[in-house]
């Protein structure tokens, strides 16, 4: 492996990381989307420095050839690598904005209908539901947040479903971020692995 090759991944990965910090707060879909691709693109880099790295000895192409037979067969890191490449070079979008959700109340006979809602005005503050009789106030809230969505291979036909597992584990939460710290921890490991053919 070709030190230099290490030099770009590390860079590389601090980029993809660079790219997460702040996702899950980012309230701005634009600047969420922004920061997605630059992570998406930073994330395809890392495999391509240590590809032209691994060229330099057979061992280390037998052990990329490894390496990318795990990133194929993986649905999280084949996702990821599917979607730089739909982001990249094609139209559609690679994740999409869900509105936030506010449901109170819900009818029946361990349920209220007759509460009051209070709270502060604006973002930053917890609503309150109280029950006017005694009896539980269903309460759901969901902010308004990205999700991953169907990405489209180069050739168009093939499509690549949100990622439901990573490494044979399922994943406890399919958020970009989530996803994407998966990605930088396992990028991690792959370049202190290519430093010990350096």
């Amino acid at each position: 492996m070709h030190p230099l090759a290490i030099t770009k991944a590390r860079s590389r990965l601090i980029a993809a990381r660079a790219a997460l910090w702040g996702l899950p707060a980012c309230r701005d879909y634009n600047l969420f989307a922004a920061k997605w691709y630059l992570f998406l693109a930073a994330f395809k880099s890392v495999y391509t420095a240590l590809e032209q790295g691994a060229k330099t000895s057979p061992q280390s192409r037998q052990w990329f050839g490894v390496k990318r037979k795990q990133r194929r067969s993986d649905p999280l890191l084949q996702y990821l690598y599917q979607a730089r490449d739909d982001d990249e070079h094609g139209l559609n979008p690679v994740t999409e904005r869900v509105p936030a959700r506010l449901s109170i109340g819900e009818g029946g006979p361990d349920n209220t209908l007759q509460f009051d809602v209070s709270g502060p005005a604006g973002l930053g503050g917890a609503l309150q539901a109280t029950d006017g009789d005694g009896k539980p106030v269903p309460f759901e809230y969901a902010p308004a947040h990205a999700q991953l969505i169907r990405v489209h291979g180069r050739d168009k036909t093939n499509t690549y479903d949100p990622p439901e597992e990573h490494l044979g584990v399922k994943l406890a939460s399919k958020l970009p971020a989530a996803v994407g710290e998966l990605a930088a921890a396992y990028l991690e490991e792959l370049i202190t692995e290519a430093e010990t053919l350096a």
